[in-house]
C-alpha cells in the first residue's frame, strides 16, 4: 500500500525548511500556488489565476545551488516576470538559478483551483513527478485543502502544510474556540453569523459590555485576503446603530 498523506509528511526534514544560506540541502521543491478557496468568492476576482504569480517569492530558494524548483501555474508565466525575480537573487547569477527552475502550466485560465486542474491531467503530473526525487522533495503551496492532500498522495511527495482535517482550528471562529478551551486570552468577539441582521445584535452587545470600544472588526471565516475584513464604527446612540455593509460578510 502506498504511503498516506500523514506517512509522507514524516519524510519532511527541518533543514529543508530553513532559509537557504548558500550551502543547504540537495533538494527539489514543487511550488503549487493554487488558490483552492471558496468558489463563490474567487468568481468575484477578475483574473484570479494571476494571483498565482504572488508565490514567485519562493524562487529565493534558488540562491542555494543545491535546490531545484518546479513551479506550476494555470497559464504560462511571462519570461520577463520570471527573469526579473531571478535577477534579485543575491550572490548567484540569474542564469545559474534559471537552469534549476522548471516551469509547467495547465493552459487553463478558468477560476477553478490549479490543483484541481493538475489532478485532471495525469500526463502533466507524470512529467512533474519525473523531476522530483523520492526522499529529496516536498510540495510548497498557498493553502492546503483536500485537493492538495490528494495531489501529495498521487505524486507520493510530502506537503509542507497542515492536514486539511485540522483547517477549522485555523479559521477565525475555530481559533477563538481553541483559545477559549485552552484558557488563552483573546479579544472579545461573537459567534459565527451569516448576515448583517444577525451581526447587529452581537455587535451591540459588545459595545454595551465594553463602552470604551470605538469600533469593531468584521471578518470572513476563513479569510481570503485583506478585503476579508471591514470596520464598524460605534454609533452615537443605540437607536442610531446601523452596521456598515462590509466588503465581505461574516
Amino acid at each position: 500500500m502506498a504511503p498516506s498523506f500523514r506517512d509522507l509528511q514524516q519524510e519532511l526534514r527541518p533543514e529543508w525548511i530553513a532559509p537557504a544560506g548558500g550551502e543547504g540541502a540537495d533538494l527539489d521543491v514543487l511550488v503549487l500556488p493554487s488558490l483552492s478557496m471558496d468558489r463563490a468568492q474567487m468568481a468575484l476576482v477578475t483574473g484570479a489565476h494571476h494571483y498565482e504569480e504572488r508565490q514567485l517569492f519562493a524562487l529565493v530558494r534558488l540562491r542555494d545551488p543545491g535546490v531545484r524548483m518546479v513551479y506550476v501555474s494555470s497559464k504560462p508565466l511571462a519570461d520577463l516576470v520570471v527573469d526579473a525575480v531571478l535577477e534579485l537573487l543575491p550572490g548567484i547569477p540569474a542564469s545559474h538559478a534559471r537552469r534549476r527552475l522548471h516551469l509547467f502550466d495547465a493552459d487553463d485560465a478558468s477560476d477553478r483551483p490549479l490543483t484541481e486542474k493538475l489532478l485532471e491531467r495525469p500526463a502533466l503530473l507524470e512529467r512533474i513527478a519525473e523531476l522530483l526525487r523520492p526522499g529529496r522533495s516536498f510540495i510548497q503551496c498557498y493553502v492546503v485543502t483536500e485537493l492538495e492532500k490528494e495531489l501529495s498522495e498521487r505524486l507520493q511527495v510530502p506537503l509542507l502544510g497542515t492536514d486539511p482535517a485540522l483547517g477549522w482550528w485555523g479559521s477565525k471562529k475555530g481559533s477563538r474556540d481553541l483559545f477559549a478551551r485552552c484558557g488563552v486570552p483573546h479579544p472579545a468577539g461573537s459567534d459565527l453569523v451569516q448576515d448583517l441582521d444577525a451581526l447587529a445584535e452581537p455587535t451591540a452587545t459588545l459595545w454595551e459590555s465594553q463602552p470604551e470600544l470605538a469600533r469593531c472588526v468584521v471578518k470572513l471565516n476563513p479569510p481570503m485576503n485583506r478585503s476579508s475584513a471591514d470596520q464598524v464604527a460605534r454609533p452615537t446612540s443605540a437607536a442610531a446603530f446601523r452596521p456598515m455593509a462590509p466588503t465581505a460578510g461574516c
